[in-house]
């Protein structure tokens, strides 16, 4: 059945939980890796904006498949959106929930968000440019700081022209755990990128970083970096770089 909501419908089913499948025909998203979901995709982020309840956020679920998208997924100054798949923490096993992104900016832009999540995705963004990452946790310059997101349990990869898989330049108090982190030109998670700025209180927990150049870069102050594993493949080397200390000091290794 569906419901009325304004002038956006959406399935009754999903509709009482929050719940937005981005395969739902309201949407159109196709899991095929020949499709491009970007619009699909944008069309549940709208959905879950426009919601009478929308302060609340919502989860746009991507049931197994592999999703192309071919631009960046633009989740600025959001509150409370989660993206969630099924399976992905590791390549060993073919993960259910892929978004196989083609384009050479950033695939997932979350700048001034509160309380974004990522859980159970594989994100394979081969082709991303020298000034992109697969999520940017920075300023909007037009919102606050990003704050208080959750990654969790995915397969990140990217090549090492980029500039990380995760920025979180003026980004406070979020959690990264227990995810696969492949790639980064500059670092797999980079702080700060811009003299001046901050990145405080981040937590980066029980990670595994694989055949990466600079692991963790400029982290700011008040970091918690613990039970993270490291895993060189060929000319890649682990590093510890400019991680800022509680009195002050740099740590570097």
């Amino acid at each position: 059945a569906i419901v009325a909501n304004i002038d956006r419908r959406y399935p009754s089913s999903f509709a009482r939980s929050s719940v937005y499948d981005v395969t739902d025909p309201l949407y159109g998203g196709i899991g095929d890796d020949n499709f491009d979901n970007a619009s699909a995709i944008a069309t549940a982020i709208t959905a879950v904006r426009g919601a009478v309840d929308s302060v609340r956020g919502g989860t746009i679920f991507f049931p197994p498949g592999s999703y192309l998208v071919n631009s960046t997924i633009n989740l600025d100054d959001t509150i409370g959106i989660r993206l969630l798949g099924l399976g992905g923490i590791t390549s060993g096993v073919f993960p259910q929930t892929v978004i196989h992104y083609a384009g050479t900016t950033t695939a997932i832009s979350a700048r001034s968000t509160s309380s974004f999540a990522l859980e159970h995705m594989y994100i394979y963004a081969p082709n991303l440019g020298a000034n992109a990452s697969i999520i940017d946790l920075s300023w909007s310059n037009t919102g606050g700081d990003a704050a208080l997101a959750h990654i969790s349990y995915n397969y990140l990869s990217t090549n090492f022209v980029s500039t990380a898989v995760i920025l979180l330049d003026r980004a406070n108090s979020n959690i990264i755990e227990y995810n696969n982190l492949v790639g980064g030109g500059t670092a797999t998670i980079l702080g700060i990128s811009t003299n001046g700025h901050y990145s405080n209180a981040n937590h980066l927990i029980g990670n595994h970083f694989v055949g990466v150049k600079n692991a963790i870069q400029d982290a700011g102050q008040a970091w918690s970096v613990e039970k993270n594993t490291f895993e060189g493949t060929g000319t890649a080397f682990v590093k510890v770089y400019n991680v800022v200390m509680s009195d002050g000091t740099y740590i570097n290794f």
